[in-house]
């Protein structure tokens, strides 16, 4: 299992996003964390695979209509840290 990591930019701050993740990781069955970055962008880290980036993203934007993602980057890291649940994480 891979560590995949997802930074995503838009209407991602003052949304809920990371509760809707949250709650979208839970339905996944996701573990890892969801965080807010300074630069506005919000960065996911799951354990999983790469095809499954879209599915979460989405099931993400349909928990929360407020939501709006404009720009992402997926990136795979092989050395995955462990993670026994999803969790919100303080802002980087």
């Amino acid at each position: 299992m891979d560590e995949i990591h997802i930074r995503a930019w838009g209407r991602v701050q003052g949304v809920f996003f990371r509760r809707a993740a949250q709650r979208a990781a839970k339905k996944l069955g996701l573990k890892g964390y969801v965080c807010n970055c300074s630069d506005g962008s919000i960065e996911i880290c799951y354990l999983g695979n790469q095809e499954n980036a879209d599915i979460f993203l989405s099931a993400i934007q349909k928990t929360n209509p407020l939501v709006r993602i404009d720009r992402k980057e997926v990136s795979v890291c092989t050395n995955a840290e462990s993670f026994s649940d999803f969790r919100i994480r303080d802002a980087i």
